[in-house]
């Protein structure tokens, strides 16, 4: 009897070892710093090529077809910007808010909310910045078959997480991870920061979602927040994601 006794809180610690080991969604701060670097050092904006459109707010709330060459007027000033540091060349420039020719242009205008119609080709710097395979293959979703030039964000490098939890939304399984970062902007970023008179975040804090891959047991990122480390987060992404706007 006295050896049964002692075994059972033995099998007791086994058993929960056990449950630990085989959690598939559990996530250790650690790796999940791995996956957020890991990430982030992979990021890189895209830069449309190709006969474009820059499209308004004279419709409301209608977001840019990026699969038919559409651009935000935000992102159409960007692309200036690219131009300057010698990534593209912007030419044939028809600003139609300014004057347009025609029926076709008065609607694009009025009722498709087109601002400016362009082209976008390669500048001198393009052969640093162009896609592999798997950035082409990242971007096809939102870009279908529109050409692509991919800018290196740059690295962060994770300070510390302060919170890591599970959000379960049906039989989708979610991680909200807050932490602080260091940034490390890549070259080409921070001449484009120094351009367009952007700031860049140096020592913030984020708001990462990732999702579980229930084939592959990986978990993956999905969307992102952030900001100053003494600012409160002007995006609610991750929120917005969780359902808890």
């Amino acid at each position: 009897m006295k050896i049964r006794l002692r075994a059972l809180p033995i099998l007791a610690i086994l058993t929960t070892l056990s449950a630990c080991k085989t959690d598939p969604l559990a996530l250790s701060d650690r790796n999940a710093e791995k996956v957020i670097e890991r990430t982030f050092s992979e990021s890189s904006v895209a830069i449309p090529l190709g006969r474009l459109t820059s499209v308004g707010d004279l419709i409301g709330s209608r977001q840019p077809d990026r699969t038919k060459g559409e651009v935000s007027q935000d992102e159409f000033r960007d692309l200036r910007v690219w131009e300057q540091i010698g990534v593209i060349k912007v030419s044939e420039i028809q600003a139609l808010s300014k004057g347009f020719s025609g029926w076709n242009d008065f609607f694009a205008l009025s009722q498709r909310g087109v601002q400016t119609r362009f082209i976008a080709a390669e500048g001198p710097k393009a052969s640093r910045v162009r896609c592999s395979d798997d950035q082409r293959k990242k971007y096809s979703k939102d870009w279908g078959q529109i050409s692509l030039l991919c800018v290196p964000t740059g690295r962060i490098t994770v300070e510390r997480i302060g919170q890591n939890e599970v959000h379960s939304i049906g039989t989708d399984h979610y991680r909200a991870i807050m932490g602080t970062y260091i940034a490390t902007p890549s070259p080409i970023m921070s001449e484009f920061h120094e351009k367009s008179g952007q700031k860049t975040i140096r020592e913030g804090k984020f708001v990462v979602a990732l999702k579980h891959d229930p084939f592959s047991g990986e978990w993956n990122f999905v969307t992102a927040d952030f900001t100053y480390r003494d600012s409160e987060f002007q995006t609610n992404a991750v929120k917005t994601l969780l359902g808890q706007n």
